[in-house]
């Protein structure tokens, strides 16, 4: 399933990605092995086809928050239904702060202090 425009411009938006460049390149054919109907073993190429590689651009502090958020989701089995729940939760959460951070200075100014105080804390 290929994302939508508009989902694929909420991700750029939401985490400050920049796309730099794309171009088509060839994926090299894959060699599959069936067995036919009569038990012969079939081998045959899946066509090469071309598909976009995209050159992005994030900055740091988001590239982690995407890191986090994967290691949140497939690291603690987010296939159960409250697993998910609370990972929609937080990401809804994380975007909103991130809106009001981009739209209120003070709260970009407190965010940032908050996180050098983690840092201090924490020993980075």
């Amino acid at each position: 399933m290929s994302p939508t425009l508009a989902g694929i411009n909420d991700f750029l938006n939401s985490y400050n990605v920049t796309i730099l460049r794309t171009e088509p390149r060839y994926v090299n054919p894959i060699m599959m092995s069936y067995l036919s109907e009569m038990g012969q073993l079939n081998q045959s190429r899946v066509p090469c086809l071309p598909e976009n590689l995209i050159t992005l651009s994030i900055p740091e502090k988001d590239l982690e928050t995407l890191m986090t958020m994967h290691a949140l989701f497939f690291n603690n089995g987010a296939s159960s239904e409250l697993s998910h729940a609370t990972f929609s939760k937080w990401a809804a959460r994380t975007i909103e702060e991130k809106r009001l951070q981009e739209t209120h200075e003070s709260v970009k100014l407190a965010y940032e202090q908050y996180q050098i105080l983690l840092r201090l804390a924490l020993g980075e």
